[in-house]
C-alpha cells in the first residue's frame, strides 16, 4: 500500500499536489468560518431544523469553492507553471505573500459580516465598494463597541498565518519534486479548466449566484450557505438597479396607496412602501393553484380577444367558462423578467437589466410560493429547458416554489422529445408535469412555463400532420397551435383527477411575440385567463391589468388573509380605477381604465386613448392637462418607491419569510 501511494504520489506534479491541499486546507478553514457565523447570529438561525442546518454546510461547500477559486485562481497558475518556479526562494516568498493577501481579505469579509448580517439579515455585498469612505469613517467607532470581534479578528488572522506557514513548510519538505515537463503542462491546463469549473459551480448553463444558495423554504438556511467572499465578489460582475426620486416620500406613498392598496388591506410599515396586510372574514380556502405561464403568447392572435379565425380553439373555448382579461399588460418584455412580475409582484422597469442577475437579486422578496408554503402547499416550478435557464430555477425557489423540474428531470428523454434548441415539447412536459402534480400532498401551488411557441418555432415531427390542413399559417401560428394543443391535452388528462374541480388555473403570456409588436400596446398586451371548473362566474372583463396583480388576486380567489409586497393590485378590489405600469426603452408608460400616458419621467410625452389608439397617434395632453399631469404623478410615484424599495431591500420584512 505504501509503494503504492508513492507511485501515485510520483505521478502528480508537487505544485499541484500542495495546491489540492492548500485548497482543502482553506476548504475546512471556510466551513470553520460558516461555524462562527452561525453561532454569531444564533438567533436569526433558531428557526431552521438541523437537518437543513447541516445540509446548508455541505450545499455551502459548492459556493466556498468558487469563492476561493475566484481569490486564488491567478496564484495557483503562477504556483503550477512548469519547472516549478516555486522552488526558488524569492519567489515562494511572492506566491505566500499573495496568498496571505487574497485569503486574509476573504477572511476578513466573513468575519465582518458576523455583525454586519445583523443589521442587513443579509450576506455583505457590494456595500465594500458602494460606500468605501463612510466605511474608513464607522472603524472607529465599531472597534469601541465591538472590541470582542476585533480582538477575534486579529487572533483569526495570527492563526491563519501560523497554521499555513507551518503547513506549506511541512508540505514543501515531505513531498519531493521531479522535473516532468509533460505532466507539468498537463497538470497547468488542468487546474486551469478546474478553476474555471470551479468558479462558474459546475458544469450548468450559467455560473451560479447568490441565488442559487436558497434551497429552503428558510431563507436563514441559504444565507448560511453562502460565504461573504462569494457574495462579495459576484456582485461585483452585477448590475447595480438604481433609484428614482420625484417627490417627497410621504407624497409618493400616498399616491402609491391610492393606486394599490384594498379596502381589506392595511399597510404593515412605512419604512416598506408596498407591504400590507390582507385581512378576510371568511375561512381561507385551500384551493390549488396551477399557473400556466405561455411562452410568447400575443393577445392579438388570439380568437377569445380579438375575434376571427384562431389559432388557439382550446383556449377560447375554456375561456367561456372563466375570466378573460383583454386588456391585460405584460410588465416585461422577455421571459426572465415575466417571472418576477408574475410569482413576486415585482414589475420591470430598469433598462437592459433585469431583477434576475442584479445585485437586487439577493434582496428580500415575499413571493406567492412563500405564502402558500406557510398554509401547507406543495409549490413547484416547471420548464422543459435544461435547469439553469435564465436563472429560473434559483429564482423559482427564491418565490418560495421548493420543488423545480427542467430537461435534466424528464424520465426517458428522446431525440424526438425534444426541439434540439430549448428543450422538451410542450406535450409532453405538461403531461410529466400532470405525473408530478398527482403524487404531491394536497393542496398545490404550481408553476408550468410552456416552451412554445418560441424561435426556432419547432413542433414534434409526429404532430405536423395534426396541423397540416392549416396552410395559411406562418410558422409562428403553427407552434401557438401546437402550445394550445398541448394545453388540451393537460387539460382533458387532468379533468378526470380528483383535485381538479378544487383548483385555480391561472393561463397567462409572458409578453407577445417580437413580430407581433406593431403598435405600443401590443408590445405588452398578453392573454390572461382565470379559470376554475367550479365557482366562478364567466366574465369577459376589459379593464386594465398586468402581471402584478396574478399575486393579490390569487389572495383574493384564496381568502387569504395574508401579509403580501405586491406592487399591484388585485384585480378583484372593488376600486374604480386600475392601473399598469411599463416601459419599453426609454419611454415609461402608465394605464389607468381609460387613457395611457407616455413619458421618460421627466416630461409627459402623450397621452392617449389607448383604447381606440393602440398606436399612440393622437396626443390628448393639450386637451386633457389635468389628467395628464395625475396619471404622471401617479407614475412617477410608483416609479420612486418601487425602485426605492428595490435597491434598498425594503419589498419585506426578514420575518415575513421566516
Amino acid at each position: 500500500m505504501k509503494n503504492l501511494k508513492t507511485y501515485f504520489l510520483g505521478l502528480v506534479p508537487k505544485p499541484l499536489l500542495i495546491s489540492i491541499l492548500g485548497l482543502a486546507y482553506l476548504l475546512v478553514s471556510y466551513e470553520l468560518l460558516r461555524l462562527g457565523f452561525l453561532i454569531a447570529n444564533r438567533q436569526y438561525f433558531a428557526g431552521i431544523s438541523a437537518g437543513q442546518v447541516l445540509w446548508a454546510f455541505v450545499y455551502g461547500l459548492r459556493f466556498d469553492v468558487s469563492a476561493l477559486l475566484m481569490l486564488n485562481a491567478v496564484i495557483l497558475l503562477l504556483y503550477n507553471l512548469p519547472g516549478f518556479p516555486g522552488r526558488q526562494q524569492w519567489y515562494s516568498k511572492i506566491i505566500l505573500a499573495l496568498f496571505w493577501l487574497a485569503n486574509l481579505a476573504g477572511f476578513i469579509v466573513n468575519l465582518v459580516d458576523y455583525g454586519y448580517f445583523g443589521f442587513t439579515q443579509r450576506r455583505l455585498m457590494f456595500e465594500l465598494f458602494a460606500m468605501p469612505k463612510e466605511i474608513m469613517h464607522m472603524v472607529p467607532g465599531l472597534i469601541g463597541g465591538y472590541w470582542h470581534s476585533f480582538l477575534l479578528l486579529a487572533a483569526a488572522i495570527g492563526l491563519f498565518i501560523y497554521t499555513s506557514r507551518k503547513l506549506f513548510k511541512k508540505l514543501d519538505k515531505s513531498i519531493h519534486y521531479r522535473f516532468n515537463i509533460f505532466s507539468e503542462i498537463l497538470s497547468l491546463l488542468l487546474i486551469t479548466g478546474l478553476a474555471v469549473l470551479g468558479i462558474r459551480g459546475g458544469l450548468q448553463s450559467k455560473p451560479i449566484r447568490q441565488n442559487h444558495a436558497f434551497f429552503s423554504q428558510h431563507r436563514a438556511a441559504g444565507y448560511l450557505a453562502l460565504n461573504s467572499t462569494f457574495t462579495v465578489l459576484r456582485s461585483l460582475s452585477q448590475p447595480k438597479l438604481g433609484q428614482f426620486q420625484f417627490m417627497p416620500r410621504e407624497q409618493a406613498q400616498g399616491l402609491v396607496e391610492a393606486m394599490l392598496r384594498d379596502s381589506n388591506e392595511t399597510m404593515a410599515n412605512r419604512e416598506y412602501p408596498f407591504l400590507r396586510q390582507k385581512q378576510f372574514p371568511d375561512s381561507e380556502k385551500k384551493l390549488n393553484v396551477a399557473i400556466f405561464i405561455m411562452e410568447s403568447w400575443s393577445a392579438g392572435q388570439i380568437g377569445a380577444i380579438v375575434g376571427g379565425p384562431s389559432a388557439t380553439p382550446f383556449f377560447d373555448s375554456l375561456a367561456q367558462h372563466g375570466i378573460l382579461y383583454t386588456n391585460f399588460m405584460a410588465n416585461s418584455q422577455r421571459s426572465l423578467e415575466a417571472v418576477p412580475a408574475i410569482l413576486t409582484s415585482i414589475p420591470a422597469f430598469y433598462n437592459n437589466n433585469s431583477l434576475i442577475g442584479s445585485q437586487a437579486e439577493m434582496n428580500r422578496v415575499l413571493g406567492l410560493g412563500h405564502i402558500l408554503l406557510k398554509r401547507g402547499y406543495t409549490t413547484s416550478f416547471h420548464h422543459g429547458a435544461k435547469v439553469g435557464s435564465m436563472g429560473l430555477d434559483a429564482y423559482a425557489r427564491t418565490a418560495g416554489f421548493l420543488n423545480y423540474y427542467g430537461k435534466e428531470d424528464f424520465p426517458g428523454l428522446a431525440d424526438s422529445m425534444q426541439d434540439g434548441t430549448w428543450g422538451v415539447y410542450d406535450e409532453e412536459f405538461f403531461l410529466d408535469a400532470l405525473s408530478r402534480i398527482n403524487s404531491f400532498k394536497k393542496p398545490f401551488a404550481s408553476v408550468i412555463f410552456s416552451l412554445s411557441p418560441h424561435d426556432p418555432l419547432k413542433i414534434p415531427r409526429y404532430r405536423e400532420a395534426l396541423f397540416a390542413g392549416f396552410k395559411d399559417d406562418d410558422k409562428f401560428r403553427r407552434a401557438l397551435r401546437y402550445s394550445d394543443h398541448s394545453l388540451k391535452v393537460f387539460f382533458e388528462k387532468a379533468k378526470d383527477e380528483d383535485w381538479y374541480g378544487n383548483t385555480i388555473f391561472i393561463i397567462i403570456g409572458d409578453h407577445p411575440y417580437h413580430s407581433m409588436r406593431n403598435s405600443f400596446t401590443s408590445i405588452f398586451q398578453v392573454p390572461l385567463l382565470i379559470y376554475r371548473p367550479q365557482g366562478l362566474v364567466p366574465v369577459r372583463n376589459d379593464g386594465i391589468a398586468s402581471q402584478v396583480d396574478i399575486l393579490p388576486t390569487l389572495l383574493d380567489l384564496l381568502n387569504c388573509s395574508a401579509i403580501h409586497a405586491s406592487m399591484g393590485g388585485s384585480l378583484l378590489s372593488g376600486k374604480e380605477e386600475h392601473y399598469a405600469v411599463v416601459r419599453h426603452g426609454a419611454e415609461f408608460a402608465v394605464f389607468d381604465d381609460r387613457m395611457a400616458l407616455s413619458s421618460d419621467l421627466e416630461k409627459i410625452n402623450g397621452l392617449y386613448d389607448y383604447r381606440n389608439d393602440g398606436a399612440f397617434k393622437n396626443d390628448l395632453q393639450t386637451a386633457k392637462p389635468a389628467e395628464a399631469r395625475k396619471l404622471l404623478a401617479y407614475l412617477q410615484a410608483y416609479i420612486q418607491q418601487a425602485s426605492h424599495a428595490i435597491a434598498k431591500d425594503r419589498i419585506c420584512r426578514a420575518e415575513d419569510v421566516k
